[in-house]
C-alpha cells in the first residue's frame, strides 16, 4: 500500500513539474516576439494567466458556464486556435512605434502573431469578423474599419485602432511588411522593455503610460503611475462626501498637459486652454446625488389650412442627474465664459447651443468656486478635511444612478457594474499613484467573463 502511495505521488509530482516547465517555456518563447526597435510604448497581455484563471472559476461554478439561468450559456471551444488557424502565445504584445505615419495614425496598435494555418485564419478573419480578405503583392491582405491584418506565411502583422482612424488604415499595409526586418526588430524580452517580464497584471503597459489591469473573481483592479505637471504649493485633505452619492469626485493638482497650449472647439465656440490656466487654482470636486426633474420648452410645428408653419410650445419635464461641479478659480473666470458664448449674458447658466440635452445654471461664486448645476440651485461644497492628503478620489455607485431613464443605452454597457472606487496619490519623484478597483455585481464570477457577456454567448463576435 505504501508502496502504491508513493507511485501515486511521484506520477502527480512529475505531472505538476511537467507541466510547470511547458508553461514556463511558453514564457519564455513569448519573450522573444520580436517589436520594432522604434517602440515608444507596449501593452501585454497575460494569455495564459486568463485562461488559467478562467477555467479555475469555471471549476468551480459550473452552473453559470454551463446551462445556467442566463439567455445564452457561456462555451469555451478548446478548438478555437484550431479553427482560427493561431498559434496561440502565453502573452500577446501589442505595441505603438515612432515613425513618419504615427501622427496620421495616433491611437493605431501593432502586432504580430504566429499561425498554424494562414489560410484557416484567412477564412476565420472573413467568416467570423466580416473582414475583406483579398491577395496582394505583399501577401494576404485583411481589412475593416479598424484594423488590418497582413498574413504571410507562418506569421501574421496587424495594425487596429480603437478608435475610428481618420485615415484608411490600408495605407499602413506596406508599413506591416518592413515592420519587423532584421535589424530593425529586437526581442521584447531584451528591448528596452524588458522590465515587462517581471511585472503583474493580467494586462501591462509600459512606455507613454504605466499601468496593469487585472481581472479577478468580482473585481477589476488597476494600478496607473502618471506623472504630474507641476507640485502643489499647499495640499489639503480630501473631503468628506455623504454616502449617498452615486458620485464623488475629488482632484486637486495642476491641469497643464490637459490644457496647455490647446484649443477646445463646442460647436461655434472656441476655448482657449491658456486662458483656463490662468484663471484655475488647483481644486475639482463634483457631486451626482440622484435624479431632479426639469421642465423644458419644446417647440413643434403644425401645418394651417394654409400650408403655412404654425409654431406649437409645448412644457415637458424630464428626469436628469443632480449634479453640482464646483471649480476653484478667480472670479474673472465666469467673464471669460461669457465672452466666449459658453454662458448666457447674465452669466448665471450655460448656453443651450452648447450643451442642449439639460438646463445647466452656474454661480459664479461660492466659497472660492465657481459652480456648475443641474438643480434650480447652487449648493456649498464639502470642505477639506484635516488629514488625508490625497490627489485624486473617485466614488461611483452604479445602484444609485437611474440610468434606464437618463441614458437607456448606456444601461447594458454598466449592468454588470456594482462601484468603482480609485485613490490617487502623490509620490516622492512629482507623480501621482492612482489605485483602484471596479467591483461587479456578481461576485463570482470572473471579471472578464462578466465584461465579455453576451459576446461570449453570442454565435457571431461583433466585426472589427
Amino acid at each position: 500500500m505504501r508502496r502504491v502511495l508513493f507511485v501515486i505521488a511521484g506520477v502527480v509530482l512529475l505531472a505538476v513539474t511537467v507541466g510547470w516547465g511547458y508553461l514556463t517555456y511558453r514564457q519564455y518563447r513569448s519573450y522573444q516576439t520580436l517589436i520594432p526597435r522604434t517602440t515608444t510604448s507596449i501593452i501585454r497581455i497575460q494569455v495564459d494567466a486568463l485562461a488559467k484563471d478562467i477555467a479555475w472559476n469555471a471549476l468551480w461554478n459550473g452552473d453559470y458556464y454551463g446551462d445556467s439561468t442566463e439567455d445564452q450559456p457561456i462555451a469555451f471551444d478548446s478548438k478555437i486556435g484550431k479553427q482560427s488557424g493561431i498559434a496561440i502565445p502565453a502573452n500577446i504584445f501589442l505595441y505603438q512605434i515612432d515613425h513618419p505615419q504615427s501622427a496620421s495614425f495616433p491611437d493605431v496598435f501593432f502586432g504580430s502573431l504566429q499561425l498554424a494555418d494562414s489560410a484557416a485564419f484567412a477564412g476565420w478573419l472573413a467568416s467570423r469578423l466580416g473582414m475583406q480578405v483579398r491577395q496582394d503583392t505583399m501577401g494576404t491582405v485583411a481589412l475593416s474599419e479598424r484594423a488590418v491584418f497582413l498574413l504571410k506565411a507562418r506569421q501574421v502583422l496587424f495594425a487596429i485602432s480603437p478608435a475610428r482612424p481618420a485615415k484608411d488604415l490600408h495605407l499602413l499595409t506596406g508599413l506591416l511588411d518592413t515592420l519587423l526586418q532584421p535589424g530593425a526588430s529586437i526581442p521584447v524580452g531584451k528591448s528596452r522593455f524588458s522590465e515587462i517580464q517581471h511585472r503583474g497584471g493580467h494586462l501591462c503597459m509600459l512606455g507613454k503610460h504605466d499601468a496593469t489591469v487585472d481581472f479577478k473573481k468580482g473585481e477589476i483592479l488597476f494600478y496607473v503611475r502618471q506623472a504630474m505637471d507641476t507640485p502643489l504649493a499647499a495640499e489639503t485633505g480630501t473631503p468628506h462626501f455623504t454616502d449617498s452619492n452615486a458620485v464623488s469626485l475629488w482632484f486637486q493638482g495642476p491641469l497643464t498637459s490637459l490644457l496647455s497650449g490647446r484649443k477646445f472647439h463646442i460647436g461655434t465656440h472656441t476655448l482657449h486652454g491658456d486662458s483656463l490656466l490662468s484663471h484655475y487654482q488647483g481644486h475639482i470636486l463634483m457631486e451626482w446625488r440622484g435624479t431632479i426633474i426639469q421642465q423644458d420648452t419644446v417647440i413643434e410645428y403644425d401645418y394651417d389650412e394654409n400650408f403655412d408653419a404654425v409654431e406649437r410650445r409645448e412644457i415637458v419635464e424630464k428626469r436628469v442627474p443632480e449634479v453640482y461641479l464646483s471649480v476653484r478659480a478667480d472670479s474673472a473666470l465666469n467673464r471669460y465664459l461669457q465672452e466666449q458664448g459658453i454662458l448666457n449674458a447674465t452669466g448665471n447658466a450655460i448656453n443651450r447651443d452648447v450643451f442642449p440635452l439639460f438646463q445647466v445654471g452656474v454661480n459664479p461664486r461660492i466659497g472660492d468656486y465657481i459652480q456648475f448645476h443641474t438643480a434650480d440651485h447652487a449648493e456649498m461644497p464639502p470642505e477639506p478635511g484635516q488629514r488625508a492628503h490625497g490627489r485624486f478620489q473617485l466614488h461611483i455607485n452604479f445602484s444609485k444612478m437611474d440610468v434606464q431613464d437618463i441614458a437607456p443605452l448606456a444601461v447594458p454597457i454598466v449592468r454588470p457594474f456594482d462601484r468603482i472606487e480609485a485613490y490617487g496619490q502623490p509620490s516622492d519623484d512629482n507623480e501621482q499613484l492612482i489605485n483602484g478597483k471596479l467591483l461587479m455585481k456578481n461576485q463570482r464570477i470572473n471579471s472578464l467573463v462578466q465584461l465579455l457577456m453576451p459576446p461570449l454567448g453570442e454565435e457571431q463576435p461583433p466585426a472589427l
